[in-house]
C-alpha cells in the first residue's frame, strides 16, 4: 500500500515498487471501492506480463487480483477461499495458524515452490536499508533535541493502527515517570502525524520530560531513529517490526487482538508482556473492556525494561 512503500525503498533486492490502495485494507480514510481504480491497476500489471505471483495473506480478494492481473503462476494459501484461482495451493494447517509466526508462513510459500522441506538454513533476519541522508537527518534532530551520543535513548510508541492494540495512555505516563526516576535516560515519543493528539494528552498526564517526535519523521527516518535508540517500548504495531528490523531491543506490550506467536517481534531476545484472557485472540477493531491490556501493569512493563537494559549492558561489557 502507498503508506508502507518506504519500507522497501532503497532495497537492492527490489527492482520496482508498485503500490495499490484497496478499500478493504485502508485504515486511513476508508475510501469506497472503485471499479475504475481496480481496472486501471489490473491493466497496468497485465501489461508487465508477470510470470509468478505470491499471496502471503490467504486473502480471497488478493488472489482474485492476481488472477485478474494475468499472472501466469499464482502461489498462495487457499484457506479463506480462492484456491481454485491459484495454480499452486500451498497446504495450510488452520489449527496451527496462530502458533506459527508469519515469517515462517511466508518462507513456506517459497519452500513449496522450490520443493524444499528443510528451511533451517534460510536466513530469517529482517532488513531495512537506510540512506546516509535519513541517518544524518535523525542525528541532526537528536543533536537539536539535546541528546548526547552515548546517552540511554528509549523510544516510546503508544499508538497503533487499531485501538485494541493500545495500552492505556495513563499507564504510559506512569511508566515514563518511573523510568526517568530509575535511569539517567532520554525518552523520545514516536508516532505518525495522526497520533499527535496522543502526545498532547500525554503531556497533560505527566510532568516528566520527554522528546516529542510524533509526526516528525518519515517511515525510513523513523527506522533511523529506532536504530539510534537503546530500547523500543510499544504495542503490536508496524513501528515495533521496524524497530526489530534495525536490531533495536524491544519490550512489546501485547493485547488480545493477535496471538504473540503469530506476530511477535522476531528477535529471540525481545520481550513480550502479555496476559491471556478468555476472549483472545479476538481480531476486534474496537473493544469497550480491553481487559487484555488493562491486566498489564506498569510494574510488568518496567520489569521488562529492566531485563532488557541489564541484558544489553551485560553484552556491552
Amino acid at each position: 500500500a502507498p503508506w508502507s512503500r518506504d519500507i522497501l525503498a532503497g532495497n537492492p533486492h527490489v527492482d520496482e515498487i508498485i503500490t495499490y490502495r484497496p478499500s478493504w485494507f485502508d485504515r486511513i480514510s476508508k475510501i469506497p471501492f472503485s471499479f475504475l481504480q481496480a481496472f486501471r491497476f489490473t491493466r497496468s500489471i497485465r501489461i508487465k506480463s508477470f510470470d509468478l505471483g505470491f499471496d502471503t495473506r490467504g486473502d480471497f480478494r488478493s488472489i482474485v487480483l492476481m488472477w485478474l492481473c494475468g499472472i501466469k503462476r499464482r502461489v498462495g494459501y487457499g484457506f479463506a477461499g480462492g484456491g481454485f484461482l491459484l495454480t499452486d495451493v500451498v497446504p495450510f494447517d488452520i489449527d496451527a495458524r496462530q502458533d506459527k509466526h508469519q515469517i515462517e508462513h511466508n518462507i513456506n510459500l517459497v519452500n513449496f515452490l522450490a520443493g524444499k522441506k528443510d528451511s533451517s538454513r534460510i536466513s530469517r533476519d529482517l532488513e531495512l536499508f537506510l540512506s546516509a541522508e535519513e541517518c544524518n537527518h535523525i542525528n541532526d534532530f537528536l543533536i537539536d533535541s539535546g541528546v548526547k551520543k552515548d546517552e540511554l535513548l528509549i523510544a516510546l510508541h503508544p499508538g497503533s493502527g487499531l485501538a485494541t492494540k493500545c495500552w492505556p495512555l495513563e499507564s504510559y505516563a506512569s511508566l515514563i515517570e518511573k523510568i526517568t526516576v530509575k535511569y539517567k535516560s532520554e525518552i523520545i515519543l514516536t508516532g505518525d502525524i495522526k497520533e499527535r493528539e496522543l502526545s498532547q494528552r500525554l503531556k497533560t498526564l505527566t510532568s516528566a520530560k520527554f522528546i516529542d517526535a510524533v509526526g516528525e519523521t518519515s517511515l525510513k527516518q523513523l527506522a533511523a531513529l529506532f536504530k539510534r535508540c537503546s530500547l523500543f517500548i510499544g504495542g503490536d504495531s508496524g513501528a515495533m517490526h521496524i524497530a526489530c528490523a534495525v536490531k533495536t531491543p524491544i519490550v512489546a506490550i501485547w493485547g488480545g487482538h493477535n496471538k504473540p506467536s503469530h506476530w511477535r517481534p522476531w528477535a529471540e531476545t525481545d520481550i513480550v508482556i502479555h496476559r491471556q484472557v478468555d476472549c483472545s485472540p479476538c481480531g476486534l477493531a474496537y473493544c469497550e473492556d480491553l481487559a487484555c491490556l488493562k491486566k498489564i501493569s506498569v510494574e510488568d512493563v518496567l520489569g521488562g525494561v529492566e531485563r532488557q537494559i541489564k541484558r544489553f549492558k551485560d553484552v556491552a561489557l
